[in-house]
């Protein structure tokens, strides 16, 4: 007869809850019990003794006893039976407490789709349901071909709205994606190729270390993900792009993902793998929808003409959407009637587009022209702050200005409510023009990039380094402005506008880090422009900030080779006394993961005797002394861990430093698992997660997460609660690239289902 102690507690509480709900004495109900199974009062004796049965028909009866005379639920019963080695407990739970099957929810992946460009989408029925048809059919790419402003892209993009949304009115639509994921080469011409199409997708999903992996292994880590995840992709202006590459991949994409491309031009590869759809001009009706949408939000009036007055008008447009719209807008400020206004325009011949851009800039007064022309300094879109910056122009000139720009169609706006603040962007066909004028007035763009080269690190300047004020990251979260500054560091880097390359990147490195982005380029794109420029300091300082990154990590390969290039370039230079000191916390880091235990901990006390280390620095080196400590592991190290974390957790100055108190609550919650005390941290880990999920510190979330789940293996509760919490840790520490703890995790998994 098999032996645990735990078994005989469960039982004793199971005859105590019966005592308890029914009024009676522990004594009297083991006699009941005994009675009823025809056993003797020894048997009882020996059961809570903590024998177990061999005969697992009682096990099964003195379960359900307890659980409905004891009033016990289904955690008791769990650990029950688990303990009896009763097998196929589920069985016995779903008897007991019967459970509604509810579809696991997936977790809502993110979509990178652009602002719509029309304020009502006009359905382009007969085209919109041959690209439904062409995404239910096997072939890997939908093309849709058309000239310039026929809409492609605002069909592609409110069919890729529709696939993915979960409002009802969209319930019927016959074929479903799990995410969109849009990439354009529209703002530069040219630029896309493979590898930028292989980021987009890894960053849009969050798994931003495959970023760093050479093509090959890349372009698996994204196939691997496209056939996990029914993904839309959407592949806009392919007309300008020349990467025959990403061509060959984009025609062979794995099920069940699939892609839509928008072109003016067909390709000949086009005919393996894809259904071809032509864009041609709205008909009639669809035409008269969109004047009627338009020149409502125009505000034109109707009553002297007929809808079907604008009809010529439709036909020397040919049908071409964005045409309407500029005509319409060049109708309502052209200073005539509306009827002498369609002539006009019905009688234009040649390039039909180049003269409404003619017409249009030529309504335009000075201050339109230049917003207009500064537009294409942010080809990912902008709020009216940093345009009223640049070309300082007071709020009541921008907003008649910009009126009339979108009036003529010239610029588009999103607005999310009345109250919201407007985020415009340009057409393709605009971005064009607008690039092109401004390049025609070189003294009003080396003007205006000095001035938005400033208005970026301003605003970097707010946030730079703010380790005890984490809420100023939130100022980089607006739509487009992360995106935006990107573009700047590398228009600065290209410009050869160094200074700015430095101290932009250095001020947004540590949003990049909370935000989880540890993929991103910039760290070692400062470290290049520090060689570039003889800044022995800052080319240093960027490479210790990244090899620190590289540690947490657990990318021990790439580790080595910066540890190595980084203590050169110390050996042969001077620094500063912080410099120093961050530099011997990297490379403890390093001997951390590398279990130099000895090393890391000394490199970590000698920082702290160091009178010239700042308040972030002591932050930091007593944070990653108790993990040293902790990981060592004797008990006087644990004692000493235990009271550095509880001081950096309950110190009422770190009260902003949620960042300290998190690394804090981790290493607390993995002394408590230590120390047996598992309920202890539960609610740490709640709180934990809860704060970090609140305040998107991405690096912190896996982490509890595992935690959780660690929590509930240990308790052995719910072994599929737990499973599921490790998955979800798994899932973002591969998006944080720490593959040990993905290891580390997946072991977990592993035993837990081998359990089950």
């Amino acid at each position: 007869m098999a032996k645990n102690e735990y078994f005989g507690r469960y039982l004793k509480a199971g005859i105590n809850s019966i005592a308890l709900i029914e009024s009676k004495t522990a004594v009297t109900v083991e006699q009941e019990l005994a009675e009823q199974f025809e056993l003797s009062s020894d048997s009882m004796q020996k059961y809570k003794a903590g024998n177990i049965p061999t005969n697992l028909n009682l096990i099964k009866a003195i379960a359900i006893n307890c659980v409905n005379r004891g009033k016990l639920g289904e955690e008791w019963l769990k650990s029950f039976l688990d303990l009896a080695d009763y097998p196929n407990t589920h069985s016995v739970i779903d008897e007991l407490f019967p459970k509604k099957i509810e579809a696991k929810k997936k977790e809502k992946l993110n979509d990178n789709l652009p602002s719509p460009s029309y304020s009502k989408f006009i359905m382009r029925r007969t085209e919109f349901d041959k690209v439904i048809d062409g995404l239910l059919n096997r072939s890997a790419v939908v093309l849709l071909r058309s000239l310039g402003g026929m809409g492609k892209t605002s069909l592609a993009r409110e069919i890729a709205s529709q696939c993915i949304s979960t409002e009802p009115e969209y319930a019927s639509l016959p074929v479903k994606f799990d995410t969109a994921i849009w990439v354009s080469d529209a703002n530069n011409p040219g630029t896309t190729n493979l590898t930028v199409v292989l980021d987009a997708i890894a960053q849009t999903l969050d798994y931003n270390e495959i970023v760093k992996l050479a093509i090959h292994d890349k372009t698996v880590a994204v196939n691997k993900l496209l056939s996990k995840h029914k993904i839309l992709l959407i592949i806009d202006n392919f007309e300008t792009i020349t990467d025959h590459y990403l061509l060959d991949w984009v025609t062979s994409l794995p099920e069940p993902s699939k892609c839509i491309i928008t072109t003016r031009e067909y390709h000949r590869a086009f005919r393996q793998n894809t259904r071809d759809i032509e864009l041609g001009g709205m008909t009639p009706d669809e035409a008269r929808s969109l004047i009627q949408n338009k020149m409502s939000d125009l505000g034109i009036s109707n009553k002297k003409n007929k809808i079907e007055d604008f009809d010529p008008l439709v036909r020397t447009c040919e049908g071409n959407p964005k045409a309407i719209e500029m005509a319409l807008g060049i109708i309502k400020h052209r200073g005539k009637t509306q009827q002498e206004a369609i002539e006009e325009l019905t009688s234009i011949k040649g390039d039909f587009f180049k003269d409404l851009f003619r017409r249009a800039w030529d309504l335009l007064d000075a201050d339109g022209k230049n917003i207009l022309m500064i537009m294409s300094m942010f080809p990912n879109g902008t709020k009216p702050k940093p345009i009223q910056e640049v070309l300082e122009i007071g709020e009541h000139n921008f907003e008649t200005a910009i009126s009339k720009l979108i009036d003529l169609s010239l610029i588009n706006i999103k607005e999310e409510g009345i109250n919201s603040i407007p985020f415009y962007y340009l057409h393709p066909l605009v971005y064009s023009f607008s690039s092109q004028k401004l390049k025609e007035n070189s003294s009003l763009e080396t003007t205006c990039r000095n001035r938005w080269l400033d208005y970026y690190l301003k605003l970097t300047n707010q946030i730079g380094f703010c380790w005890n004020d984490t809420d100023k990251l939130k100022m980089l979260d607006d739509e487009g402005l992360r995106e935006g500054i990107e573009y700047v560091i590398d228009w600065a880097n290209k410009n050869e506008r160094y200074d700015y390359v430095i101290k932009i990147s250095e001020n947004v490195k540590y949003y990049f880090y909370i935000r989880g982005i540890w993929s991103s380029q910039l760290n070692l794109l400062r470290a290049s422009v520090g060689r570039k420029t003889s800044n022995a300091q800052v080319e240093f300082d960027a490479l210790v900030y990244h090899l620190n990154i590289l540690c947490k990590q657990g990318n021990k390969e790439e580790a080595e080779v910066y540890a190595s290039q980084v203590t050169e370039l110390k050996n042969q230079n001077k620094f500063s006394e912080a410099s120093l000191i961050d530099y011997n916390h990297a490379i403890a880091l390093h001997h951390l993961r590398n279990g130099e235990l000895e090393t890391a901990v000394n490199l970590w006390e000698e920082n702290l005797k160091n009178k010239k280390i700042d308040a972030h620095q002591v932050n930091a080196n007593k944070r990653w002394l108790a993990v040293g400590l902790y990981t060592r592991g004797a008990t006087g190290d644990l004692k000493e861990a235990k009271k550095i974390l509880n001081e950096l957790a309950d110190d009422k100055d770190n009260e902003n430093l949620v960042h300290s108190a998190l690394s804090a609550a981790i290493y607390l919650t993995k002394i408590d698992f230590k120390e047996g005390n598992p309920d202890k941290a539960l609610p740490r880990i709640k709180t934990s997660l809860e704060l970090s999920e609140n305040r998107q510190e991405v690096a912190f979330i896996p982490e509890f997460e595992m935690l959780y789940g660690e929590y509930l293996k240990i308790k052995g509760i719910n072994n599929s609660e737990a499973i599921e919490y490790f998955e979800k840790a798994a899932e973002h520490f591969e998006k944080l690239g720490s593959t040990n703890k993905v290891y580390e995790v997946s072991i977990r998994i592993n035993q837990l289902k081998n359990k089950d």
